[in-house]
C-alpha cells in the first residue's frame, strides 16, 4: 500500500510541477529512460479512443511485458513506467486543455494502480483479457465450458488461442 501512495505522489508531483511551470506546452511528462515501454500506434489509439475494457487489456499487456523484461520491478516502478508511457499520448492531443490533460493522466494513473493491485502475480506468464459479452453470450459460453469440463475463462482462452493460430501457448 505504501508503494501505491509513493507512486501516486510521484505522478501528482509531476503534474503539479507542470502546472506550476505554466509553460506553453500543456503538460510536461516525465523523462523516458532507456528501458522505457514504447507504445505502438495501435496501443496509443486504444488507450485514448478505446473502451474501458480496451484500456484495462492494454494496461495488463504493458504490465506483463514490463514484468517479463524486469521480473524484480516494484509495484511503484511498474506504475511509473506505464504512466510515463501514456503521458506523451495525452500531451500530444491539442484538443484538450491543460487541466483536461492533467485530469486524464491522473484518471489513467488511478486505473493503472487499481488494475495492477488486482493483477500482480509472481510471474508475467499470462495476460488477463477482459472481453465485453452480452449476458446471453456469456451464458452460452458458460454452458459450453461446463459441458467441456472447463471454467468459462479456460474455455474462452482455448477458443481464442485456437482462433489466433497459436499452438501450445507459444
Amino acid at each position: 500500500m505504501l508503494t501505491s501512495i509513493i507512486a501516486r505522489l510521484a505522478v501528482l508531483s509531476i503534474l503539479a510541477l507542470s502546472a506550476a511551470c505554466g509553460q506553453a506546452v500543456a503538460i510536461e511528462c516525465p523523462k523516458v529512460g532507456k528501458d522505457a515501454y514504447v507504445l505502438s500506434s495501435s496501443q496509443k489509439r486504444l488507450l485514448t479512443k478505446g473502451t474501458y475494457i480496451d484500456l484495462v487489456n492494454e494496461i495488463d499487456e504493458m504490465s506483463a511485458s514490463l514484468r517479463t523484461q524486469r521480473p524484480d520491478m516494484s509495484y511503484s516502478s511498474l506504475v511509473d513506467a506505464i504512466v510515463t508511457a501514456y503521458c506523451p499520448v495525452v500531451a500530444s492531443q491539442p484538443s484538450l486543455s491543460e487541466q483536461e490533460m492533467r485530469d486524464d493522466v491522473q484518471k489513467f494513473s488511478d486505473i493503472v494502480m487499481k488494475q495492477l493491485s488486482w493483477d500482480l502475480a509472481p510471474q508475467a506468464s499470462s495476460i488477463i483479457a477482459h472481453v465485453e459479452l452480452s449476458p446471453e453470450v456469456y451464458r452460452s459460453v458458460r454452458e459450453k465450458a461446463d459441458a467441456a469440463g472447463q471454467t468459462p475463462s479456460q474455455y474462452m482462452a482455448a477458443l481464442l488461442t485456437k482462433a489466433a493460430g497459436v499452438h501450445n501457448g507459444q
